[in-house]
């Protein structure tokens, strides 16, 4: 079992069915839904979370179970105000399942009994990206601005600068492994074709918002760090490829210190 699956869906495609599948690929459990936009498996592998775009909720099934039918949801949480979900994401504790919506609005609820811990009020800006700091206790989330927020309260304790040149908010960020970095990727530009804008990667300390590395000409659906810090792993498409047609994408290593670039890999097909 993958501990996270994810689909970045850029063509729109309607999925309406999430399948559990074993290493032979044999079918163990399946639900219904009306528009998935990501899955999640929750850290302890036991519960998987799926967000259900278009219904305005996000589902947490029991993955040990045969069917995913309504008697086996642990729990759906709804947006009150009835707007999409477009993502969630597990506390790495499990504790909590924090959801974004289309309307920039965020919910957090205790994943046992889905009380909610946190609501805000919605930006009206979707909301791109969150994601747990990995003491459990802080939040990275990008609408129409990006901050670091309290998780038990949602109080922003920092929001984060971008460079004057940056027209966009966060597509992709990951916190560094000991929590003390935030990698971000974002567009630079003005060009309402994605096919020429150029992205750069910053990060920042993640206590005071100070740029510590900028790269630019890279990044765009995914930062990721190395287990140790050191590195940095982020995918582009690149410009002129045409991300909804065929396509040719780059995944570059970088050095996380001192931004250097240290290898690319380039293929044709969707990064991931």
């Amino acid at each position: 079992r993958s501990r996270q699956v994810q689909w970045p869906n850029p063509k729109n495609r309607q999925v309406k069915q999430v399948k559990l599948l074993d290493a032979k690929g044999t079918l163990l459990s399946k639900i219904e839904c009306n528009f998935v936009t990501n899955a999640r498996w929750s850290p302890d592998g036991q519960r998987v979370a799926i967000a259900d775009y278009s219904a305005g909720v996000c589902r947490v099934v029991d993955a040990s179970k045969p069917e995913w039918g309504p008697k086996e949801q642990l729990l759906v949480v709804h947006d009150e105000l009835g707007h999409c979900v477009r993502d969630m994401a597990w506390s790495p504790d499990g504790a909590r399942l924090a959801v974004g919506t289309q309307q920039g609005q965020f919910i957090v609820v205790d994943a046992a009994t889905g009380a909610q811990v946190v609501k805000t009020e919605p930006t009206g800006h979707p909301m791109m990206a969150l994601q747990w700091a990995p003491d459990s206790l802080r939040l990275a989330v990008s609408a129409k601005s990006t901050s670091v927020l309290d998780a038990t309260t949602g109080k922003q304790l920092l929001a984060i600068p971008f460079p004057t040149s940056w027209c966009s908010s966060v597509k992709a960020f990951d916190w560094s492994p000991d929590g003390k970095r935030l990698a971000l990727g974002g567009h630079t530009g003005e060009d309402s074709d994605e096919r020429f804008f150029t992205v750069d990667v910053l990060v920042v300390d993640g206590t005071t918002g100070a740029i510590l590395v900028q790269v630019k000409g890279h990044g765009d659906g995914i930062v990721r760090w190395s287990p140790g810090g050191d590195l940095l792993a982020v995918g582009r498409f690149q410009p002129g490829s045409g991300r909804h047609d065929g396509c040719m994408c780059q995944i570059t290593l970088i050095n996380s210190g001192t931004g250097a670039v240290l290898t690319q890999w380039t293929h044709s097909d969707e990064v991931l």
